[in-house]
């Protein structure tokens, strides 16, 4: 349920190339939020709602992540683009509500005003918990991976103030994201943060 580049959409908390959602939020991803991956996923679950009652297995998915950008005032005081150029996300989700997310995606992060770039190699090890009765995740990430914060949410250094941040962790991260609120409500690290945003303006 994170935002992890980023964070959402479809099914993972944590993916390569976060984005994050109001109604799910890490890619972005973030992150950590769920990507939307449409018909893919919708035929996914038809087949597994259709087999028979079984022992429930974890189900594996690897995906290309897709581009796209984020507005500004949703991390950087600018509009940013993120474009996958190779690689791929493994998705594993548990029947206890755990998921693992293993990244090896290398993303071009763009400042869409003035072009300048960085080069961002997603590989880390996610790991989500999420409660669906109380809307809470709790996550750890393991490796290097880009962190989507809005206005509001606990940040590596307290709350988070505006435009929000855009930032890239080396090491390993703790975190719970409150779904009800959309928001982190703790966060930690150990290891190495860089502001991406200040890296391309």
């Amino acid at each position: 349920m994170a935002r992890f580049i980023d964070l959402h959409p479809g099914s993972s908390r944590v993916t390569s190339v976060q984005r994050r959602d109001a109604h799910d939020r890490f890619t972005t991803p973030v992150r950590l939020a769920r990507w939307v991956r449409g018909g893919v996923i919708a035929g996914v679950l038809a087949l597994l709602w259709a087999a028979p009652a079984v022992a429930a297995q974890p189900t594996r998915l690897v995906f290309y992540p897709p581009s796209h950008a984020d507005p500004a005032g949703t991390a950087c005081a600018f509009d940013v683009n993120f474009e996958p150029r190779r690689g791929w996300d493994v998705q594993t989700d548990f029947s206890n509500g755990s998921e693992v997310v293993n990244a090896h995606v290398s993303v071009l992060v763009t400042n869409a005003e003035t072009g300048a770039s960085f080069v961002h190699n997603a590989t880390f090890h996610g790991i989500d918990q999420f409660d669906a009765a109380t809307g809470i995740d709790h996550g750890t990430t393991d490796g290097q991976v880009l962190m989507q914060f809005y206005p509001g949410d606990m940040g590596p250094f307290g709350v988070v103030e505006s435009p929000g941040a855009l930032l890239r962790f080396v090491g390993t991260s703790w975190y719970t994201w409150d779904a009800n609120a959309n928001a982190f409500t703790q966060f930690s690290y150990r290891g190495t943060v860089t502001d991406v945003c200040a890296l391309i303006s």
